[in-house]
């Protein structure tokens, strides 16, 4: 068995690695780079641990980690 991996995150299907290796690409073209958490999140989405709800926020709170925003509580801030 081949063990692929993007940023840490390991994929045993070739199949949801080239998915998830695209949607790295496409954050690369918007100017993200990939992280382990992005990697993790695209991944969990895909194996129906996470729903795009759930995506949304923890992309948002990863993003909102990467900057500094003082007194921002990251658990009941609201996005839309």
């Amino acid at each position: 068995m081949i063990w692929l991996k993007i940023c840490g995150v390991t994929f045993s299907d070739q199949k949801q690695y080239e998915i998830v290796k695209r949607a790295v690409d496409s954050l690369l073209i918007e100017g993200m780079k990939p992280t382990y958490e992005r990697v993790k999140v695209i991944k969990d989405l895909l194996d129906g641990k996470l729903n795009v709800e759930d995506v949304k926020k923890k992309l948002v709170k990863v993003w909102l980690q990467s900057c500094y925003i003082p007194d921002i509580d990251l658990d009941v801030a609201v996005f839309y």
